[in-house]
């Protein structure tokens, strides 16, 4: 899809029919085969690390990834946090319901704080820590 320049691929490891998906396949030759700029993701969390290195082998621009703000914890992530260009973190204060994709499970009160991390090719010093605006709990479709 190509709108106001900025084309966009859609890629999951499977099609879950909640919205269209331009490519099935795991996130190791999805990134290869389009070759993206940037990327924003809800990777998978136990392949989060591997999911934005092999991002940052294969963008020239960002990466964005939501994950659990706790991705920060970790004397191993703390080391590997000195290597990528992490440029900012930006916090929920609201905590989201995030229910399995393709899963009944419906949406409710969230238990987990999440973060939206911003890697930046070129970025160079410490992140910068911000937090997302509060939105409505309850938006009309």
């Amino acid at each position: 899809m190509e709108d106001q320049g900025v084309s966009t691929v859609s890629a999951d490891v499977c099609d879950r029919g909640m919205w269209p998906v331009d490519m099935v396949g795991d996130f190791r030759s999805t990134i290869l085969a389009v070759g993206p700029n940037s990327i924003i993701s809800n990777p998978p969390y136990g392949e989060a690390r591997e999911f934005i290195d092999c991002a940052l082998a294969h963008t020239a621009d960002r990466v964005c990834v939501l994950l659990r703000l706790a991705f920060l914890e970790g004397i191993g992530r703390r080391d590997w946090f000195a290597t990528v260009p992490l440029a900012r973190v930006w916090v929920s204060s609201r905590r989201m319901s995030m229910p399995p994709g393709g899963s009944d499970v419906s949406p409710k009160g969230g238990a987990i704080a999440y973060a939206w991390f911003v890697f930046e090719h070129g970025w160079s010093g410490r992140p910068v820590v911000g937090f997302l605006p509060d939105v409505a709990k309850d938006v009309a479709a």
